[in-house]
Order: C-alpha cells, then sequence, then structure tokens
C-alpha cells in the first residue's frame, strides 16, 4: 500500500487546494476574493468553413497574465455580412497561479452562404477586435466585381467627357 508519507503529502495537497480554488460562479466570494470583470492580454479570432455544409467554426483563444481568469462564449449574432461574437471574461481576486494562461472557446453556426464578412469579438460588452472572413471565396474574386463596377463607371465618365466637347 502507501507509506504514511505519501497519504500525509497527498492529503496536504489536496487541502490546500481545496482551500484556495475558486469557484466559476459570476459574483460568488472566495476564501479570499472574488470573481470580477477582467479583460485579457490578448485574444485571436481563427476560423473553419465547410462549404458544401455551409457551417462555420468560430474560434476564440484568449491569453490572461495569471490563472485565474475564466472565459466562454455567451453569444453569437448575424446580421447580414456581420458577425458578432459576445465572451465574458471574469478575474479571482484571490490567491491564484502565476502563469500566463492561453485558453481557446469555439462555437460552430450553420447556414452561412460563401461570401465576405465581418467578425467583432466583444469582451463583457466591450468591442475587443474586428476581423475580415473570406468563407469559400478568395480575396481576388470579392474584388472582381468592384473592379468590373469602376471600369464601367470611368468608361461613361471617359464617352460623357467625349460626348460633351464633340
Amino acid at each position: 500500500m502507501y507509506s504514511i508519507y505519501t497519504v500525509l503529502c497527498l492529503t496536504t495537497i489536496l487541502v490546500a487546494t481545496i482551500s484556495i480554488a475558486p469557484v466559476y460562479s459570476t459574483g460568488d466570494r472566495g476564501i479570499a476574493g472574488e470573481w470580477v470583470k477582467g479583460e485579457p492580454l490578448n485574444a485571436t479570432l481563427s476560423y473553419s468553413y465547410n462549404k458544401s455544409s455551409k457551417r462555420l467554426t468560430i474560434i476564440v483563444e484568449m491569453c490572461f497574465r495569471h490563472g485565474g481568469y475564466a472565459f466562454r462564449i455567451t453569444g453569437i449574432a448575424r446580421h447580414g455580412h456581420e458577425i458578432i461574437v459576445e465572451t465574458s471574461v471574469l478575474e479571482y481576486t484571490g490567491p491564484t497561479i502565476q502563469v500566463v494562461k492561453c485558453v481557446k472557446d469555439n462555437v460552430t453556426i450553420g447556414a452561412i452562404d460563401p461570401g465576405v464578412y465581418d467578425m467583432k469579438l466583444y469582451v463583457n460588452k466591450k468591442l475587443w477586435s474586428e476581423t475580415r472572413l473570406y468563407l469559400g471565396v478568395s480575396r481576388g474574386e470579392t474584388s472582381l466585381p468592384a473592379i468590373i463596377a469602376l471600369a464601367l463607371v470611368i468608361t461613361a465618365i471617359i464617352a460623357s467627357i467625349y460626348y460633351i466637347t464633340r
């Protein structure tokens, strides 16, 4: 079996862990701290898109200055070609591990047609970052209609000037 020394060490570690481990719940007080709104050191958005199923998976990664942070995606909204990702970040004010902590969360949404979308990341209702998504199209494809429209406008202007000066 285990020696008395091993049992005492494991018991001491267990008691110490339980006594300082925060409970993730908005507003609950811990032994020596509480959960308050926090901010990450940085946050990145990445994504994968399946053109055949029209499913978009959004990955949010946040890095924090210590281990006493918790975050989760709390909502996704889509308005035309704009996608809004809402997140909640909480910081524990009590004792925590003092290491940089990076965490990922993801969400998948469907029925997204190919095209160009603007995605905005909010942290605790505050705009944190924006990025442009090219879903099922290349960057060159998206600018082609604009180039054709511009060429038509320039042609019309030149034709108007030519006929006016005649």
